[in-house]
């Protein structure tokens, strides 16, 4: 998870603002970010460049949720119930 993102996830208005850490020992809330060594430099900047900014400008703040702003402006290509929750049994 990109550190934006991370930062993110923090509850400013909680006693401890830290995310859930989970691990095998169990779970606890944490400042420590998991991190690990993925990609090289250069595809690590190019999935920067080519995403992830534009990715954590739409999630979710205090403020806004820019991506669920955008996708509440557009009208459905068709018309479904499985899209909507509902089984085919259901109907």
């Amino acid at each position: 998870m990109p550190a934006g993102m991370y930062r993110r996830t923090r509850s400013e208005e909680d006693e401890n603002p830290n995310p859930v850490l989970i691990t095998v020992r169990g779970s606890h809330q944490s400042s420590k970010q998991v991190t690990d060594y993925v990609l090289c430099g250069e595809c690590e900047s190019r999935f920067n460049k080519n995403g992830e900014n534009y990715a954590l400008r739409m999630v979710k703040t205090s403020e806004r949720f820019r991506l669920l702003e955008n996708l509440e402006t557009v009208n459905p290509s068709f018309q479904k119930l499985e899209w909507r929750g509902y089984k085919k049994s259901d109907t």
